[in-house]
């Protein structure tokens, strides 16, 4: 429907767009499993507005970098290809293949970004992702996941496990626009690393 043309499996509201602004303005977003790339056009076109509006004299980067391994994209490409309005108008026609996680993230542009994941599939591939960007060094430290929490329609139990594990905070949780019909029990969480005090000392000696 047109819904999903607009916003993909979930949307945005203004506030969430301003929040996450807010949060990536220096650092942009890592998207994994992009989909057509709605959410990602979506920041990508309020980081340039911002610019505009306040003829920033900062550097324009690719403030979203998006990947998605084309599998299971929730419009077909076969049917909304790039001459069609949806297409136009909603997706971000610079979502790029991934094949693996690993190399993805373990590219020298994607270090430091905040990684977002909106609304993955059931299973582990939320897990892997996280758990591999964390992995890459302490500068990447912040998750935004957009989805149902545990024992929902999203990820699976370990992610929420190791969310819970004492090594991450919730810094805010705001409400999404959810699909027509939809229970509605998706919601935006932003998550970040806790740095903790004397580890990397006791580690170097």
């Amino acid at each position: 429907g047109v819904i999903t043309q607009r916003y993909g499996c979930t949307g945005w509201t203004d506030d969430v767009l301003d929040a996450l602004f807010e949060l990536g303005d220096s650092r942009g977003y890592v998207e994994i499993g992009a989909g057509n790339g709605q959410w990602a056009r979506a920041l990508t076109d309020r980081y340039k507005q911002e610019l505009l509006n306040t003829s920033s004299n900062n550097k324009i980067f690719e403030y979203v970098l998006a990947y998605d391994d084309m599998s299971e994209l929730p419009l077909s490409p076969e049917i909304y290809h790039e001459h069609t309005q949806p297409a136009n108008d909603y997706f971000y026609s610079r979502v790029q293949k991934c094949d693996s996680i690993q190399a993805v993230l373990g590219k020298w542009p994607c270090r430091g970004r905040i990684l977002l994941l909106v609304y993955p599939p059931p299973g582990p591939m939320a897990m892997e992702t996280v758990k591999t960007y964390a992995e890459l060094g302490p500068e990447n430290d912040m998750v935004v996941f957009v989805g149902e929490g545990r024992g929902g329609a999203n990820a699976n139990n370990e992610l929420f496990d190791y969310f819970e594990s004492g090594d991450w905070a919730i810094l805010r949780v705001l409400p999404v626009k959810p699909q027509p019909g939809g229970k509605g029990y998706e919601k935006l969480y932003i998550l970040q690393r806790i740095h903790h005090e004397g580890n990397d000392e006791r580690k170097d000696k």
